[in-house]
């Protein structure tokens, strides 16, 4: 009975401060018990904690406060789903005892045996367990539409009214799992990645060989590391059963499956085995099951609904991708914020599209990356044909550069802001693709192809740079009176213009190191902004640990 009175005094505080439920099953005959005053005074609330709250008292409202997991005398089929499904909840990269699976259980044993003995539920027990499979459900439920971490987002994307109707009616159709599945990112990659995550449990960590170091191992060589070589890469499906008990001998299959892995984890497919290629090889199976983990948590911060044309960009990928009705119609390398300046992840809409756009250079590259040029070289701003102006916004002028006191401008005290006109060496090529937002970010053209040659490509100041601008523009022109004619005409004629597409096209700037492309092949990339640590501790730090 200890631990039914713990749950029971955890679930009066689940409900926020002062808000009082009746639930009518458990309130008749005994008058005491017809008003119970749920407080939560021990509780600090956080925005997921307050949201919990009102979806609790809302649940309820909208059952008529007529019970839904239990009565004195009987467990309803629904508590039994509910319970398989937090057990199974590690399919998605979650923790069980979040969901305090294991408590519940132990509950449910002493429920039952209760019943059994035809000793009738006790009104505070049976309420308790109500609310604890409440909170439960809209837990789960609000874990899986937006992510573990991101319960916050809530009110920004859905309407809570709608989905309180969805979770009754789940449960008056005895329909939880279906219910939860409709919950999923409409992605398919999230279900390749819940497969491969099964895959990669099932393969225990001391069946995962590591790889000594050594000199090099390429094609015709001869070594005893190769045994241990063939089986690490049959293990992650990159060599063949057939080839992995073929000896001490580095031959053409076995250089193959090298490259094989190797473009999957972002290097030079070159088909020699290095030193980074042996420290990716050594990667423990359980870090890349984090890996997939946070990555799966990351598809859940996605919005829901399903664009028959959307845009998106992987940034550890360096890869920008065009889908139309779940196909992919166009793909394009992209050059994407360094360390220093990273690109953030958000989705947002294709609003416009500029041809032969000005470049207004940010301030904190005009104080300090080209304000020393303009100090050495006098004609450095006719050169790259950038303009002074007195502002942005209002009336602009443009200030001849004669008329500044160069020696006595510093970082600190330059106040003037520089525009770079439209031309053969603007930054910004001859489009740029504008979703208006916070961060100032956009697509665009760069004169810098060779950047797109690169293998790593973290190299901007945070806006993206897309190798195939004109193809991109060619598909996004079909959201505007515009023909793909009349851009190439106006980008040749140096003038510039504006295009607003009718329909704005979604557009996903997202952070995967790990995705699972259409053939079920898993690939691995670096973390180059030290995202995934700090996603882990997020994830680790809201887990519950009910054992």
């Amino acid at each position: 009975m200890k631990k039914i009175v713990i749950i029971f005094v955890f679930s009066l505080l689940l409900v926020i401060l002062n808000n009082s439920l009746v639930i009518r099953a458990y309130t008749t005959p005994s008058p005491e018990l017809q008003t119970i005053q749920l407080k939560s005074r021990s509780i600090e609330y956080e925005s997921s904690g307050k949201l919990l709250s009102e979806l609790i008292k809302l649940f309820y409202e909208e059952r008529n406060y007529n019970p839904a997991w239990c009565s004195q005398t009987e467990i309803y089929p629904q508590a039994y789903i509910l319970l398989k499904i937090i057990k199974e909840a590690d399919r998605e990269g979650l923790d069980p005892s979040a969901y305090y699976y294991s408590l519940i259980s132990n509950y449910v044993r002493e429920l039952e045996n209760k019943i059994i003995r035809n000793s009738s539920i006790t009104r505070e027990v049976a309420l308790s367990f109500e609310l604890l499979m409440t909170k439960v459900y809209l837990d789960y439920t609000l874990d899986l539409l937006t992510g573990y971490t991101r319960n916050g987002m809530f009110n920004k994307m859905y309407d809570k009214h709608e989905l309180i109707k969805k979770l009754n009616r789940a449960i008056e159709q005895e329909s939880l799992g279906k219910f939860f599945i409709d919950l999923y990112p409409g992605q398919e990659l999230y279900f390749r990645m819940r497969k491969a995550l099964s895959h990669l449990r099932n393969i225990s960590s001391k069946d995962w060989p590591r790889v000594g170091y050594g000199p090099p191992l390429q094609r015709g060589d001869y070594s005893k590391r190769i045994i241990e070589l063939r089986r690490r890469l049959y293990l992650s499906g990159d060599l063949s059963e057939e080839q992995l008990n073929t000896g001490t001998y580095f031959d053409r299959e076995l250089e193959k499956a090298v490259r094989k892995f190797q473009r999957r984890h972002g290097l030079k497919d070159s088909g020699i085995v290095d030193d980074k290629t042996i420290e990716a090889l050594n990667i423990p199976v359980k870090e890349k099951i984090n890996k997939i983990i946070i990555n799966m948590e990351r598809l859940r911060w996605l919005p829901r609904d399903n664009p028959d044309l959307c845009v998106m960009v992987n940034i550890p990928e360096y890869k920008l991708k065009v889908i139309r009705e779940d196909k992919v119609i166009l793909e394009s390398k992209v050059i994407v914020g360094s360390r220093e300046n990273q690109t953030p992840s958000f989705n947002d809409s294709i609003e416009y599209i500029v041809l032969n756009p000005y470049w207004y250079i940010p301030d904190n590259i005009t104080r300090y990356e080209l304000l020393p040029q303009i100090k050495k070289d006098p004609d450095y701003l006719d050169k790259h044909n950038i303009q002074i102006l007195s502002g942005f916004e209002g009336e602009v002028k443009i200030i001849p550069e004669d008329q500044i006191n160069w020696d006595e401008v510093t970082p600190e005290n330059f106040s003037y802001k520089l525009r770079q006109k439209p031309g053969p060496g603007n930054s910004l090529g001859s489009i740029k693709f504008l979703f208006p937002n916070d961060f100032n970010v956009y697509l665009h053209d760069t004169p810098s192809r060779g950047l797109f040659e690169y293998r790593e490509r973290a190299l901007s100041h945070g806006c993206i740079r897309v190798e195939r601008p004109l193809e991109l523009a060619k598909v996004l022109i079909s959201q505007s009176n515009w023909s793909y004619n009349e851009v190439i005409s106006i980008i040749n004629s140096g003038n510039r213009e504006v295009i607003e597409l009718k329909n704005p096209v979604p557009i996903y700037l997202i952070y995967l190191t790990v995705w699972v492309d259409d053939d079920g092949v898993i690939h691995y990339r670096e973390d180059i902004y030290q995202r995934d640590k700090k996603l882990v501790h997020e994830m680790m730090k809201k887990a519950v640990n009910d054992s």
